[in-house]
Formats: structure tokens, C-alpha cells, sequence
């Protein structure tokens, strides 16, 4: 399913981008327009941790990255801001998202493990429809993140414990470079403007799907460490958008 739905967005996302000086001939209308949004963004998606999972079940913890919305035990709960602008038809933004942490114990409940992630993309697009307030726009986004991966002892401990023995907790991070094929949908409700220039409150829909072609070491305090599992933030996901727009027109 996922693989699908990563060709589909791909395939989805080469065509509207390749037809879009073809579709501003067609239709002036959408082209003749400058917009500007500014959202929140809060959804759902997955992580490539099934290596990390199993080492970690190997070592006594749980599943790491169950979600508390199914049973899809590497889905992850996703929440950002982003914004993007249109000039005729070229769409130009960017978006920040955190992902959610989760937490587990060994058998013992002795050491405490948490994972969480982030990203950042650059965003390039087209806007493919726009219609009675309706934007629909495939993008393509340029950017990196990564996973972070931290191990604590759950013991109490005394100041003097900590400073006769600092390695009581360990935090370890990867990343890479990462694109991100996406289709937006928007519908902008009006509450105020005239003929040329209308401002209003975004409510908006996100599909796509997180590539990561190339993924660093892990490393702990900038130093590498060695056979380290597969982790990235790759995977489809589902958002909601909510903001504030204006559009103007020729």
C-alpha cells in the first residue's frame, strides 16, 4: 500500500508539474493571481523504524512506535507550520513538522527509551486548479530531518551518583536528506475584500509521501557509531491545514 501510494503521488506530481504552462494557456484566470498562506499543520504518518524495533525487541523493550490510534506500530501523530505563495500559478513556500514522541521500557523497567523525528522541506509547485476559493497544487519539497533516539535510566539517582557516574543516559541521532512529493487541496472562506483582493481563514487537506534517498551514521555527541539500524522519517502521511489567506488578482 504504501509503495502504491508513493508511485501514485510521484506519478501524480510529474504529470501536473509537466502540463502546468500548458494548463495556464487554457485558463488565464488561474495564472492571474498572487495568494499567500500562512497555516498550522496537524496529521498523521509513518517512520521507517522496523529495523530499530527489532534490535530494540532483541534487547528486552517493547514495540517503540505504536500509535494511540491504531495498531500500525510505526505511525506517529505530526504537527507543524508552514507557508507558501503563488505568482502566476508558481508556487514557492516552506513547512517545519515535529513528530510526536514515543516511549518504552525494557522488561525490567529499568532504562526508559524515547523516539521522535523532524523534518524541513524548501517547497516547489504549481497551482493546477483554482476555483470559488479552491486551490488544488501538486509540490515537490527539498529538505532534511532525522530521528532521535534517547536511552535514560529510570532509577533515582543523588547528584553525586550522576557525577561519579555521567553516563546514565545516552542520546543518538541520524538524519539525511529527504524530498517530499505532496499534493494540496485548499478552500479559502472569505471574510473580507473586493473584486481584486480578498483575505480569509484556510482550511486545507495534505497527501504525500517522505523520501529518504540518503541517511547519515548515527552519532552520539558528533561522533559516529558503528552497525547502527536503519531509521528515518520516511513514510506517507495525512495532514490537516488550518490559516489565514489572501489572494489578489489582475
Amino acid at each position: 500500500m504504501c509503495r502504491a501510494i508513493k508511485a501514485g503521488l510521484l506519478l501524480l506530481a510529474t504529470q501536473l508539474c509537466l502540463s502546468g504552462a500548458a494548463q495556464a494557456q487554457l485558463s488565464r484566470a488561474w495564472a492571474e493571481k498572487e495568494s499567500g498562506k500562512w497555516y498550522f499543520q496537524l496529521g498523521a504518518g509513518q517512520m521507517d523504524t522496523g529495523e530499530l524495533n527489532t534490535i530494540l525487541g532483541k534487547a528486552g523493550y517493547s514495540v517503540l512506535t505504536r500509535s494511540p490510534l491504531n495498531d500500525m506500530s510505526n505511525s506517529y501523530i505530526s504537527f507543524g507550520l508552514g507557508t507558501h505563495g503563488v505568482i502566476n500559478g508558481v508556487l514557492i513556500g516552506w513547512e517545519l513538522n515535529g513528530l510526536t514522541s514515543r516511549e518504552t521500557t525494557n522488561a525490567a523497567s529499568t532504562y526508559r527509551v524515547t523516539l521522535g523525528g523532524g523534518y524541513g522541506f524548501v517547497n516547489v509547485g504549481y497551482l493546477a486548479y483554482s476555483m470559488e476559493g479552491l486551490d488544488i497544487y501538486p509540490m515537490i519539497g527539498i529538505g532534511g530531518g532525522g530521528v532521535h533516539l534517547r536511552m535514560a535510566s529510570r532509577r533515582t539517582l543523588s547528584f553525586p551518583q550522576v557525577v561519579a557516574s555521567p553516563d546514565q543516559a545516552v542520546d543518538l541521532n541520524t538524519g539525511g536528506f529527504l524530498l517530499n512529493p505532496s499534493l494540496g487541496l485548499d478552500y479559502m472562506l472569505s471574510l473580507s475584500g473586493d473584486e481584486k483582493r480578498e483575505n480569509g481563514v484556510i482550511f486545507g487537506l495534505r497527501l504525500g509521501y517522505v523520501l529518504s534517498p540518503l541517511t547519515g551514521a548515527w552519532k552520539v555527541d558528533q561522533t559516529d557509531v558503528a552497525g547502527g539500524p536503519q531509521a528515518s522519517v520516511a513514510g506517507p502521511y495525512v495532514r490537516l491545514t488550518v490559516g489565514l489567506g489572501s489572494r489578489k488578482s489582475y
